[in-house]
């Protein structure tokens, strides 16, 4: 470990602030001696020999270490998890033991990917709010039993999910939370961000209900990789009093916001399903740059 001679760093009288040299000391001598960090920093202070070079008052070590032991800032988390969550994902087996060209497997093959928002109660008395001031926790529409409405805070994840050949639970390779009032396209690009540092092969993405707006759709037209259109669904919302101009088991061509200014033409599909509600049919659409078979989307 090297200390600076008094008044001969540079870096340090510039930006006034103390690096890990000036500040370990002063910890280890008052762990050492039993005293104060305000007192031990007094006595190297005064140090006739100066051997500990500039030191820092005791307020300026408790501020450092405050700093240091304080919450992380809500980007870096979100990007924190992420990161945790795709190193997990990378140790897999079937992520791991094959390698093409020196790429991993998740990288050459591909994955589909689900994309959605959860909610999550909370239990607070105050709302929620990040490092920047944006409120993270809102009022749900569910009421709890005195007739008060849940106060949940909102996440977005991404997925990999597996096709009927392997049953096996998501696994979960992107995360962000969801601020009051942030639209779903931003929540889209921010979850898009991790996941192109993960540098995953995408070969189908698949979004729910939320994720219904011309501005998704036109997010996800412009993504691609070698000028291939990215593959995607999302779940639309069926009404059963339009008159589409396809029938169920059919695909066809669907304008979303029609006669608007912000009309913005799809492939739409409606498929027809079981739900707990019993026989249910429900809308699906995707780009216009490529057609899915409807017996495909059948099977998702």
């Amino acid at each position: 470990m090297h200390y600076y001679p008094n008044g001969q760093n540079s870096w340090i009288k510039a930006t006034q602030y103390y690096s890990e040299n000036q500040i370990i000391p002063v910890l280890a001598y008052a762990a050492m001696d039993k005293t104060s960090v305000k007192d031990t920093a007094t006595d190297l202070i005064h140090d006739v020999a100066k051997r500990y070079g500039i030191t820092p008052s005791g307020d300026t070590v408790l501020r450092s270490i405050k700093k240091l032991i304080a919450p992380m800032q809500r980007e870096e988390m979100e990007d924190h998890i992420a990161t945790l969550l795709q190193a997990m994902v990378k140790t897999l087996p079937e992520y791991r033991i094959w390698q093409k060209r020196h790429k991993l497997l998740w990288q050459v093959k591909g994955s589909n990917i689900a994309i959605d928002i959860h909610q999550e109660e909370i239990y607070t008395k105050k709302h929620l709010f990040d490092d920047e001031g944006k409120q993270l926790s809102v009022l749900s529409k569910n009421k709890d039993k005195s007739g008060k409405r849940k106060k949940v805070i909102q996440y977005a994840t991404a997925s990999i999910i597996w096709d009927e050949k392997a049953i096996r639970p998501p696994l979960t390779i992107a995360f962000v939370l969801v601020h009051k009032g942030e639209t779903h396209a931003k929540v889209l690009a921010r979850i898009w961000e991790q996941l192109e540092n993960m540098d995953i092969k995408l070969n189908l993405v698949t979004l729910d209900g939320g994720f219904y707006s011309v501005a998704c759709c036109k997010f996800l037209d412009n993504q691609g990789i070698n000028r291939k259109p990215q593959k995607y669904l999302i779940r639309a919302n069926y009404r059963s009093s339009t008159d589409y101009p396809g029938e169920v088991g059919q695909r066809f061509p669907y304008t979303i916001k029609e006669n608007t200014n912000d009309a913005y033409l799809v492939e739409a599909y409606l498929i027809s399903g079981k739900s707990p509600k019993g026989d249910q049919t429900f809308m699906f659409i995707s780009s216009r740059k490529y057609q899915f078979p409807v017996s495909d989307v059948r099977k998702l």
